[in-house]
């Protein structure tokens, strides 16, 4: 391309039995976007000059294990990237931040199915210095899956849905640009945990559902901030149906 830009991708797999390992490669060098370098609005006017390429660096890699006859599926995994360079908007203008921004994170992820009970939970660990992520997310969901009713075609699920997400500092939102900016600091986020509930029913292709959500705004201290100047969503209720149609 004009900025000898370039994007590559090398992934790898190995299976044996029950056991599965996983990787990638991806290596990137890229101008920014045409959005970037020049914009001309009533909310802002800006025209970036001398550009020059961002680069990206990513390595990850998982493995999986299935136990007891995928009663129990185990997964690790590991994250490392490296993003060079990048374009950050400064509230006025798109800027070339020299240097290294450097990202890591470990998990495990894993599922449990014991006759209509299962449990999926997700752990999450980022240690990065920048504190632009949270460091801990744990994510799980308990639901009872099963049929009902003599004929057993009405499949009907249960369960809640957690989510737990450490501290961290959010940048300021700008929804006319659809970006962050990076230029401001932002206090901390505040530790959140969150519950939702939710029911479905389904007869083949169609399925009804109830989703009740947030229902940790009822301890959650009301001024903490999901996003800078956005704070946590009070609870509400979803109630709707899907209906898959194949030809």
């Amino acid at each position: 391309g004009r900025y000898n830009e370039f994007k590559e991708k090398a992934s790898v797999k190995y299976l044996i039995k029950d056991f599965e390992i996983n990787a990638f490669l991806r290596l990137e060098s890229r101008a920014p976007s045409v959005f970037q370098r020049k914009y001309l609005s009533n909310g802002a006017n800006y025209s970036t000059s001398n550009i020059k390429n961002q680069g990206v660096f990513q390595f990850g890699a998982n493995a999986s294990y299935d136990f007891l006859g995928e009663k129990i599926k185990l997964l690790l995994f590991a994250d490392v990237a490296t993003v060079s360079n990048p374009y950050l908007f400064d509230d006025t203008n798109w800027v070339n931040s020299t240097g290294n921004y450097n990202f890591y994170s470990f998990g495990v992820r894993s599922a449990f199915e014991f006759g209509v009970f299962n449990f999926n939970p997700t752990i999450v660990y980022s240690p990065n210095s920048i504190n632009y992520i949270p460091e801990v997310q744990v994510y799980g969901r308990i639901f009872v899956k099963g049929k009902l009713f003599k004929a057993k075609k009405l499949e009907a699920i249960i369960g809640l849905d957690l989510t737990y997400v450490s501290a961290y500092e959010s940048r300021v939102y700008l929804p006319t640009m659809d970006t962050y900016n990076w230029s401001q600091t932002f206090s901390s986020s505040g530790k959140v945990l969150n519950l939702h509930a939710f029911l479905s029913l389904g007869i083949s292709e169609f399925r009804f559902f109830v989703r009740y959500e947030n229902i940790g705004y009822f301890w959650s201290d009301k001024t903490t901030q999901t996003i800078a100047n956005y704070p946590i969503s009070p609870t509400r209720l979803r109630i709707g149906f899907t209906w898959d149609f194949f030809n």
